[in-house]
């Protein structure tokens, strides 16, 4: 366990320090619950297991899980009775990461080399494949009479997830309209938030309408949250844990690149065009700093992280709205609410 523990101590700091920040400690209890069950989970001393312990030990902002262990106190019982549950949610969104990161050929992963780079493509894959057969594992322990609906809302979930980056590497090839991208991160992110405070709810009650409206609001938090996403990337700060122009350098098409495309002149869309040529910089002698500068002129003289976080807030409200709708228990709800706030106003 030495990626885990002697890693995620550090990581636990840094997130209690951020929750802080935020006026968040309401959720320093879920998510010291979640790392203890995660540093307590037993990995043999195989190489296959070796990556997980590291990505784990990573850290992350572990949302999704904390998402799980409101949405069982939203039902009326324990967060602790939805643990496992929650630690299933962790470990498959880390076993997406693995692929993700090969996929997208990402070098750096919260601060530190990605699984592929560490180790190698196969090691990644293969240790990937293992993580999510023990997210399934997990989440069916101690889930009793509610099994039958997690595995299907898991598996839809999962599926969903697998389309959305199908679509979004498919996108290297064309353009996608506003539409089609907001498609894409619906199930390649924002359906795994809902679906994590579905499951937590689904753990506690039997109430297949109030269970679909959880997911339904967290889908649109999950929205806003990813938009919230690709806008840090380039205005954010490196201190995140990620490298500041990542998308760029990728040629990935945000949002941010589909609203400077929609309103740029002629002119403008050749200079974009001309900088998401995948060769530019090995053709050229320009650096990566300039590229991401040039990209950026652009975005800035089109607006479009004013319009992207504007669409960001509306999803957010659009969340909010389906989940006033319920009569829920006023503790959970009211943390929930401020959870599905940090998603928008976060820096990090």
């Amino acid at each position: 366990m030495t990626y885990i523990c002697c890693s995620m101590e550090n990581q636990v700091i840094k997130h209690t320090n951020s929750l802080k920040k935020l006026q968040m400690e309401p959720l320093l209890p879920y998510l010291e619950m979640i790392d203890t069950e995660i540093k307590a989970t037993p990995f043999p001393n195989k190489s296959l297991y070796e990556p997980m312990e590291y990505i784990l030990g990573l850290g992350g902002k572990r949302i999704r899980p904390i998402f799980t262990l409101l949405g069982a106190e939203l039902a009326g019982i324990p967060a602790k009775d939805a643990v496992n549950q929650a630690v299933a949610v962790e470990l498959f969104h880390n076993f997406s990461l693995m692929h993700d990161d090969i996929m997208d050929r990402s070098d750096i992963r919260r601060g530190s080399p990605t699984v592929h780079k560490k180790w190698d493509e196969p090691t990644a894959i293969l240790s990937g494949d293992a993580m999510m057969v023990m997210a399934y594992q997990c989440l069916i322990k101690n889930s009793f009479d509610a099994t039958t609906n997690l595995i299907k809302v898991f598996s839809k979930m999962a599926i969903e997830v697998c389309e959305g980056q199908m679509d979004d590497m498919s996108f290297e090839n064309q353009t996608p309209s506003k539409d089609q991208y907001i498609e894409m991160i619906r199930q390649k992110t924002a359906v795994l938030i809902g679906a994590s405070l579905q499951i937590g709810f689904l753990v506690g009650k039997d109430d297949s309408e109030a269970a679909d409206r959880l997911y339904r609001a967290g889908v649109n938090w999950g929205l806003a949250f990813q938009i919230k996403d690709d806008y840090l990337d380039l205005y954010g700060d490196e201190k995140i844990g990620k490298k500041i122009g990542g998308d760029i350098l990728a040629n990935k098409k945000t949002l941010l690149y589909i609203v400077t495309r929609e309103k740029a002149s002629a002119e403008d869309l050749k200079t974009l065009d001309y900088w998401y040529n995948t060769n530019t910089i090995k053709q050229t002698q320009v650096s990566e700093s300039e590229k991401i500068n040039a990209v950026r002129g652009l975005f800035d003289k089109y607006n479009a992280a004013e319009e992207s976080l504007t669409l960001a807030k509306l999803y957010f409200k659009k969340g909010n709205n389906l989940f006033n709708e319920l009569v829920l228990p006023r503790e959970p709800r009211k943390t929930i609410l401020k959870l599905a706030e940090m998603l928008v106003e976060r820096d990090f």
